[in-house]
């Protein structure tokens, strides 16, 4: 699922936790600092981890289809679809021959099994063709998931169903000139999670060496529950021309907003886009395909009154084809509205195997170290952070290929108390929406909080009907 790729934005961490908030008779929610602190952590890892994968799908280079570490719509569909034809090509030596089967009439099977796969989830797959009009078609379903284990740490998929069917054409007496027209993708998930279900339709317009190197693409993904209702992704890929990317959101409030890419011919490219808080966002970025060298600029605008001016981001990429590695220097500094600032730096180690390692440092000394394992249509993150003040946090999170993910972590007072299996003094789990929207629950001893994420860096703790807006970017 993750290949360096796409669409929405990043960052800032820390933090420490404890005491218990109260509410007054206002109705106002009386929260200690400490909360709101961890409770930002959630946003900023979110954003951390996004931002790098903007960066890495953008100066990766379309014409590498080997990348394969990071996730968005572009790059995730090009590489999904290509693993989905080297699935299909693993079982085409066990396809029954046409020329036994003159006589049949419609579809008829030439392959199916039922079985358990390196994951251990249970998959289906066939493959049925119709010799009279030369179209073939190849299904491979996951139905039921096994729990995923990454770092020692222990996730349940919030997925419930993943399916992907190939159609074909053929020529010839035994499927030959077999090239790929359409790929249809579905996907399902628990009734709790954010995300009800994602359907892909992609038409392939060119296909060479077993590689899809043109098509476009309509993404729906319908949501469960809160702001964001739904939102349309369109992809034009084209390996030797100008791709774009728009993504659209609509909210239940019947507004929307839309994200743009352009990747150009000579590997340069440009992005915009506003959020429904005027956050406005534009960047450029050079590709690593000609030189091995790629660059990544954006600058978020504010609104005027808001808590933050301006934040801005750059990195500068290398890439090694030869092992199979991309190695990216990213730099961000948020300037606050009062004056004061705040920064990060982020070295992103990835190879081409799927994982990515994030080392984080912010300015105050807070740091830590995240890593990304992709499979297909699901990656897995796992690591730690420590605050500036020695807070230890654990960190698991799941995100998925529109863009989505679940995020959990628990903050202790050390590292020793981690390690010695003291209970958290503080847990957080989250569900982020693709516009980096999102919602939640945290916890602090007895008290127990709802949250609610906008896309812009605002957050309102609830409890007990009574509510507090709070700033997800910290400056301490």
């Amino acid at each position: 699922m993750r290949n360096w790729l796409i669409l929405i934005a990043a960052f800032a961490l820390a933090y420490s936790c404890q005491d218990n908030p109260t509410k007054n008779i206002t109705g106002e929610l009386t929260v200690d600092e400490s909360i709101e602190e961890q409770a930002a952590v959630g946003y900023q890892i979110n954003q951390y981890v996004n931002t790098a994968d903007e960066i890495e799908m953008m100066t990766s280079g379309l014409d590498n289809q080997d990348v394969s570490t990071g996730f968005g719509q572009m790059n995730s569909q090009a590489q999904s679809s290509n693993q989905a034809i080297a699935r299909f090509n693993r079982v085409k030596s066990y396809l029954k021959s046409a020329q036994t089967l003159q006589k049949s009439q419609g579809e008829i099977p030439l392959y199916y099994i039922d079985s358990v796969n390196e994951n251990g989830d249970k998959y289906r797959s066939a493959v049925y063709a119709d010799l009279t009009n030369g179209t073939m078609r190849f299904y491979y379903v996951i139905y039921e998931f096994a729990a995923r284990n990454v770092n020692g740490h222990n996730l349940n998929v919030n997925m419930i169903y993943d399916s992907t069917e190939i159609k074909f054409t053929f020529t010839g007496q035994d499927f030959e000139n077999l090239t790929p027209s359409e790929i249809i993708a579905y996907q399902n998930f628990k009734p709790d999670y954010l995300v009800d279900f994602i359907a892909t339709k992609m038409t392939v317009s060119d296909f060479n060496n077993d590689i899809i190197t043109a098509f476009t693409s309509k993404t729906n993904t319908v949501y469960n529950s809160g702001k964001l209702d739904s939102s349309v992704v369109l992809v034009n890929y084209q390996l030797n021309g100008i791709s774009t990317v728009t993504e659209t959101f609509y909210f239940n409030d019947g507004t929307s907003y839309s994200n743009s890419i352009t990747f150009n011919m000579d590997g340069t490219g440009s992005f915009t886009r506003t959020t429904r808080r005027g956050v406005t966002i534009s960047g450029s970025f050079n590709q690593v395909q000609d030189d091995g060298i790629g660059a990544y600029n954006a600058t978020w605008t504010f609104p005027q009154g808001e808590y933050i001016d301006t934040i801005l981001k750059q990195a500068e990429v290398n890439a090694d084809s030869s092992l199979g590695t991309v190695y990216a220097n990213y730099f961000e500094r948020i300037n606050f509205s009062n004056g004061d600032v705040d920064s990060s730096r982020i070295i992103i180690n990835s190879d081409f195997s799927g994982t990515t390692t994030y080392n984080i440092t912010r300015r105050n000394g807070a740091h830590g170290v995240l890593t990304m394992e992709s499979n297909d249509d699901l990656s897995l993150l796992s690591g730690y952070w420590i605050t500036y003040d020695s807070l230890y946090i654990d960190v698991r999170a799941e995100y998925y290929g529109d863009g989505s993910a679940y995020l959990y972590y628990a903050v202790y007072e050390n590292q020793a108390a981690f390690e010695n299996g003291a209970d958290p003094v503080f847990i957080a789990e989250y569900n982020f929406a693709a516009d980096g929207s999102g919602n939640g629950v945290v916890r602090s001893g007895d008290n127990e909080y709802q949250i609610e994420l906008d896309d812009s860096g605002k957050a309102e703790l609830v409890k007990d009907g009574a509510r507090k807006t709070i700033s997800m970017y910290r400056n301490n």
